[in-house]
């Protein structure tokens, strides 16, 4: 299955999942919460690789400090 763009309603399950809010997840990955509210209210669209990155994560039922490791370990 080809990876398509986050919408708002699977970003927000996502983080539910993950239990982690919308700004521990933008500070996590870098970015304004600004960005990660319009996301939530579907001004805009997460990208490809952000959006593949969540899904992994919640398919793999990564927990937060996990990800954060993971995000921050050097290859």
């Amino acid at each position: 299955m080809p990876i398509s763009k986050m919408t708002a309603k699977e970003y927000e399950r996502a983080l539910e999942e993950l239990e982690l809010s919308n700004y521990e997840f933008c500070k996590l990955i870098g970015v304004n919460d600004r960005t990660g509210r319009a996301w939530i209210n579907g001004q805009y669209l997460m990208q490809l690789p952000t959006a593949g990155l969540l899904r992994l994560a919640v398919r793999l039922k990564v927990s937060p400090a996990r990800l954060a490791k993971l995000i921050s370990e050097p290859l």
